[in-house]
């Protein structure tokens, strides 16, 4: 998972998600899978298009 927003730290972004950075480390590592919910709510704060967390592919 890339933090793209202002190169948002794990803290701020599971402090974010309302999440504990256990959970959100677990996502980065592929050892958790989170749901489709919390797919869009990582996409809306780290400004990306939903279709990059369903192909695993980013350009530029």
């Amino acid at each position: 998972m890339i933090k793209k927003r202002e190169k948002a730290t794990q803290i701020e972004l599971s402090k974010e998600l309302n999440i504990t950075n256990q959970a959100l480390s677990q996502y980065e590592l592929g050892k958790r899978i989170p749901d489709a919910e919390m797919i869009i709510r990582i996409a809306v704060f780290l400004m990306f298009p939903l279709i990059i967390f369903w192909t695993g592919q980013m350009k530029g």
